[in-house]
């Protein structure tokens, strides 16, 4: 047998005993760790960057494993992750010194040569607790551009997170409002999985609203008879003004204001795709527009599904056209193309020419507020920066447009078919999206009558799903009165639940007096809440309640306390925010349920 292959570190790696008798390692020339008492460097380091009571500590880098080890002497109760993206280093060290007792810990998880997205993912799944990173300055800065990667990728998920609940936060009651206003459209809707296969072998032409649209709006009538043409809200009123009624409209947002998008676009009777927390003034808008729902992202909006069957997923990033996208892929297309989805500030313009964002603007600008004092505080309003064009230059984009960057790059990178193009080369720069000219697009295959041929056919299923709506409706209409019934026996359970905390809370107090009676009093309420919280964990619908309460529970995980006098007021905040949750659910239900029947 041949003898195995000498790591690159086997030459590079120099270990030499310290004063304190442990073994040291420098790597060309760098020592990993102290060359007089690595131990006491270890607790040292420890001692200076983890304060007390951390429970989740991220280690990058492992080196030797002294840091590793002492930290799961001083700190018992933590947990530790361990980053190491370099695995020849690791397997070079573990020659040097049994790293087995430390890795083996049961409180040891080891990351090595995983993608910085994926640690993100690991710390970002212990967000709710107290985390700390610990960095051994010797092997992290030999990989620094590495660990500053996964800095990024942790700090972006942990943006996502904040605007995710300052999301939920600011819409989940419009969310649950809408849905229970929009339960007759959500019967009657067509499933979106009736779509699959329209744009089989035929490409998509997604158009958002961004300022590139005005170049691609002289030749979209061409492009129509080669494209499937699918349009977000804000383009769709732009579209038809160029002479082009889309195929698809995709219009998914809760808010009023976003409906003036459509004001211009009351003729469009294409195929509408949308979602039941919708703002209903948009089915009023297009009436005459063939409805199509996919599934509910909202745990009422899952519940009530389930008298009706699946509708179909659609991705959910943040933005009207990160769905679109996904619509186009599941569709079948053959590539998509997209215009306007420009992602940032082309020539320093916010939107295509007569979107409602530009008219809307001259409607309040004045002589003192000028339309390019509103578009400078628009670019300007959320920490603009340059970035790489498709074409090669630079753009102007801004954070809340990073978001949804990352998340089309993220969906290439997993789903690099269809292939993806853009029109706009002064857009931003997206990896794995290829500029495609108008010129070239318009030589595409013409594929037009084959789509209108499908699209009839869609409707014929549309129509034949539709004779069905009477008994989905019947169906929505007695969901609806269990879940109000189970919506009232939630509240009684969560206000009895407030109660029992509040008086348990009370006798955890100094004016308790501590006495034997307090404690038996003590027990048999904690017993009684123990029985509460099993009772609520035996409803069905209890998630349909818990979704409005998250803002209740970010505050808890922000602000922690030891106390059992803290827990219990934790609790009984929790059991309110419930029972709040669960009458203004079944208030809008019964409101609605009255409507159906």
């Amino acid at each position: 047998m041949s003898p195995e292959p000498e790591s690159p570190y086997e030459q590079r790696l120099q270990s030499e005993a310290t004063r304190s008798g442990e073994l040291t390692v420098s790597l060309d020339g760098v020592r990993l760790h102290s060359v007089y008492d690595p131990r006491r460097e270890a607790r040292r380091l420890i001692e200076a960057e983890l304060p007390a009571g951390c429970e989740v500590v991220v280690c990058y880098g492992l080196g030797l494993g002294y840091h590793v080890e002492e930290l799961l002497t001083m700190r018992p109760e933590a947990e530790v992750i361990v980053v190491e993206p370099d695995t020849q280093l690791l397997e070079a060290c573990a020659k040097l010194r049994d790293l087995r007792p430390v890795l083996s810990d049961t409180r040891v998880r080891l990351l090595a040569a995983v993608a910085p997205e994926a640690v993100a993912m690991a710390v970002d799944e212990q967000a709710a607790r107290n985390l700390v990173v610990l960095r051994l300055r010797s092997v992290y800065e030999k990989d620094r551009e590495y660990y500053e990667a996964v800095d990024t990728a942790v700090e972006r998920l942990r943006s996502r997170a904040e605007i995710n609940r300052n999301t939920l936060k600011r819409f989940g009651k419009l969310w649950v409002r809408n849905l229970t206003r929009n339960l007759e459209k959500t019967a009657e809707a067509i499933p979106l999985r009736l779509l699959e296969g329209l744009a089989a072998e035929m490409p998509v032409l997604l158009c958002a609203a961004g300022p590139s649209l005005d170049q691609v709006l002289p030749r979209l009538p061409q492009l129509a008879e080669r494209c499937v043409v699918v349009a977000v809200d804000t383009s769709i009123a732009a579209l038809m003004a160029a002479g082009v009624q889309p195929d698809i409209a995709v219009v998914v947002d809760p808010q009023y204001w976003n409906t003036r998008h459509l004001d211009a676009a009351r003729d469009f009777t294409g195929i509408l795709v949308s979602e039941s927390s919708t703002h209903p003034r948009v089915f009023r808008l297009l009436d005459s527009a063939t409805r199509v729902f996919c599934g509910s992202l909202f745990p009422l909006g899952k519940a009530l599904e389930e008298a009706l069957g699946p509708m179909g997923e659609l991705g959910a990033g943040g933005s009207v056209s990160t769905a679109a996208w996904d619509l186009a892929r599941r569709m079948g297309a053959s590539q998509v193309i997209s215009a306007g989805l420009d992602l940032g500030f082309p020539g320093r313009a916010t939107h295509c020419k007569n979107s409602f964002f530009e008219e809307r603007a001259r409607l309040l600008c004045s002589r003192l507020d000028t339309l390019e004092s509103h578009s400078f505080r628009y670019i300007h309003d959320a920490a603009p920066y340059l970035t790489n064009s498709t074409d090669g230059g630079s753009v102007l984009t801004d954070k809340r447009m990073e978001i949804y960057r990352r998340w089309f790059e993220n969906q290439l990178q997993q789903q690099p078919e269809p292939p993806a193009y853009t029109l706009s080369g002064a857009g931003v720069a997206l990896e794995g999206v290829a500029l495609m000219s108008l010129d070239d697009a318009a030589m595409l295959p013409v594929c037009r009558e084959r789509l209108n041929t499908r699209i009839a056919r869609l409707r014929e299923s549309a129509q034949a799903y539709s004779d069905g709506r009477h008994g989905r409706t019947h169906s929505v209409s007695f969901l609806v009165h269990e879940l109000c019934n189970e919506l009232t026996q939630l509240q009684q359970l969560a206000t009895r639940g407030a109660y029992m905390a509040e008086q348990a809370r009370l006798l955890t107090g100094p004016e308790s007096g501590r006495s034997q009676t307090a404690s038996l009093q003590l027990h048999e309420h904690l017993a009684l809440l123990d029985k509460i919280d099993q009772e609520i964990s035996q409803l069905q619908f209890r998630d349909v309640a818990g979704f409005l309460i998250q803002e209740t529970v970010s505050e808890i995980e922000r602000v922690r306390s030891p106390s059992g006098e803290s827990a219990l007021e934790n609790s009984r905040r929790l059991y309110t925010a419930l029972a709040q949750s669960a009458a203004y659910h079944e208030q809008l239900l019964r409101a609605a349920g009255a409507r159906l029947s």
